[in-house]
């Protein structure tokens, strides 16, 4: 009995390792007989309706990349389904793989589904008959969504601005499944958004519509027909067809666009970079805004050329030359900005100068024009800023007035008071009004000493907070002034030169180096200053001398007044020797 058993089980055994064998066996040679069926469901339809296409490559039981374009043009292929199956019945297996492909007919009448052809093998045609819709139902379902495109410039000049505008219209019961599709891909032509897709609702003839529109900014670049695409959306809808209410789903597409595109045309000036543009601006800023300046003075200019209906990256770098017998001109990196807020593209490209006056004098800068074409009046045009003169002040002119040698010897003592020395000018000895100075200096002195001993005590500590003093003002600007000159630098002895001023006369810049210049040693330390900087000289300036002059000077003027009725409040930077 247990041998019938072990050999029924092992009979068994036998069984499954041959159905086994076998389906390896089939896998192995499987693309050797495999057979490909195709099949439609359903054979009829209505038009806007969708069919199933099947293919089923038995014997197969790996998927594979079918090559769908022979139904392009027939047929929409709105998706695709692949699945694979393998089984074995009583020893007997079974493979195949099936694709599914969802189509909907482009056309009716009777159409073809074309040979497929997969794993090594193509599929038969089939065919399929699609009825026209009634013609009161096609005229509902292009009342219920339609699209709507339009241009606004159609011809267009080459590289000028032509709105594509689409809007699609859809009323109550439409489902729309896909999203509207973006820019256009145009490849001779530069395509730019015009911001998010933007929805409304409209009224047209009693219906209530909403309303998704889409605009882009077209610049043809090359002159001839230039072709727009068409788009499609799928959605679905209700209708009332044959007695029975369905849902139907439509796919609506736009009409195809060809533009014409105009080349330059040849009154433009062949010498101009070209420009296409409904306007044309430029402007500049002067930071400082005034028309005179200092030798060594910073000044910022700013340029910007604006274009309406075109973008910044068609306007031409603009070259603004200043005259290099006054200035010294360093131009920043440019910037071009486009403003899409409005019907049509705003272009601007600015650009800045950093500029240095390099010795005094008038300068006249030349007009700065821009020619374009003004594709509304088919006309050339120029936009231009006038001309501007502004004043250089200040300084030495260097073929004027050499650099005098430094002085190294002391002055002699028997001259009158303006040829002294700074320090023996500036204290003349004890007068009267210096005695009661002195005595005002100890009783400051001496309050001074009671304020530390009282603070040392507890005295509260507002005492210890208050705000920096203009005293301590002027002593800090003169500490960093100090480290300039010691370090022999002339741009950095400069610039603490006139934080110094700025301090002393508690105002800006620039009027603290005009009320210095009004001292007679203001104005030659300035002009020696400038010189040494911005001079082409014959020889090198003595940095360590002028340096040692700036700080002498500076010394000097806080002890003196500061008031510019005061011209010679200072000491000559170099007293006249003594006459014979």
């Amino acid at each position: 009995m247990n041998s019938l058993v072990n050999q029924g089980s092992q009979g068994s055994q036998a069984h499954k390792l041959a159905g086994l064998c076998a389906g390896l066996l089939l896998m192995i040679c499987s693309q050797a007989w495999s057979i490909i069926t195709a099949s439609v469901d359903p054979a009829t339809v209505d038009e806007m309706e969708t069919v199933m296409f099947t293919l089923r490559v038995a014997g197969s039981n790996q998927a594979e990349e079918i090559d769908l374009s022979p139904l392009d043009n027939d047929f929409e292929v709105l998706g695709t389904n692949t699945s694979s199956q393998f089984r074995s019945i009583n020893g007997r297996v079974q493979s195949w793989v099936e694709y599914q492909i969802s189509l909907r007919p482009k056309r009716t009448g009777v159409l073809e589904i074309p040979p497929l052809s997969t794993a090594g093998e193509t599929s038969e045609p089939v065919e399929i008959r699609v009825n026209p819709l009634d013609p009161d139902v096609r005229a509902s379902i292009e009342r219920m969504i339609f699209f709507e495109t339009e241009v606004s410039e159609d011809p267009v000049y080459v590289q000028a601005q032509t709105i594509l505008t689409r809007r699609l219209y859809y009323s109550g019961g439409v489902q729309i499944y896909s999203d509207l599709p973006d820019m256009p891909d145009l490849t001779n032509a530069v395509v730019i958004s015009m911001g998010d897709m933007r929805s409304s609702t409209e009224f047209r003839d009693g219906e209530r519509y909403g309303v998704l529109e889409q605009r882009f900014a077209i610049f043809p670049e090359h002159s001839g027909d230039l072709v727009i695409p068409q788009i499609s959306v799928t959605s679905s809808i209700r209708l009332q067809s044959r007695g029975r209410l369905r849902r139907s789903g439509v796919r609506v597409s736009t009409d195809e666009l060809v533009l014409k595109v105009l080349p330059i045309p040849p009154e433009y000036p062949a010498d101009q970079p070209w420009l296409p543009a409904t306007n044309v601006t430029i402007s500049e800023t002067w930071d400082p805004d005034r028309t005179a300046f200092e030798v060594g003075e910073p000044i910022s200019r700013t340029l910007s050329v604006n274009v309406q209906a075109n973008s910044a990256s068609s306007i031409s770098p603009v070259e603004v030359l200043a005259d290099d017998t006054y200035f010294k001109q360093y131009p920043e990196p440019e910037t071009l900005i486009d403003d899409l807020s409005d019907a049509f593209v705003r272009g601007a490209r600015t650009q800045t100068y950093s500029i240095i006056p390099t010795r005094p004098g008038t300068v006249s800068l030349g007009e700065v024009a821009v020619v374009w074409w003004d594709t509304a009046d088919k006309t050339v045009k120029r936009a231009v800023l006038p001309e501007r003169t502004v004043n250089i002040n200040g300084g030495l002119p260097v073929v004027a007035q050499a650099t005098p040698a430094v002085q190294t010897t002391q002055p002699d003592r028997t001259e009158n008071r303006e040829q002294t020395d700074p320090v023996e000018y500036l204290n003349p000895g004890p007068t009267p009004v210096m005695i009661a100075l002195m005595i005002t200096g100890g009783v400051g002195w001496l309050l001074a000493g009671w304020l530390y001993v009282r603070r040392r005590q507890g005295a509260p500590a507002a005492l210890a907070s208050q705000p920096e003093t203009t005293q301590q003002k002027h002593t800090d600007s003169l500490k960093t002034l100090k480290q300039a000159c010691a370090s022999g630098d002339l741009a950095l002895v400069r610039s603490a030169l006139v934080n110094f001023l700025q301090t002393h006369y508690a105002t800006s810049p620039p009027e603290a180096i005009r009320r210095f210049q009004l001292l007679d040693t203001g104005a030659q330390l300035m002009g020696e200053l400038n010189t040494a900087l911005y001079a082409d000289a014959a020889s090198p300036p003595d940095h360590k001398a002028i340096a040692e002059l700036t700080l002498k000077t500076a010394k000097a003027l806080r002890k003196v007044s500061d008031e510019p009725g005061f011209r010679r409040g200072l000491p000559p930077l170099y007293p006249r020797s003594t006459q014979a």
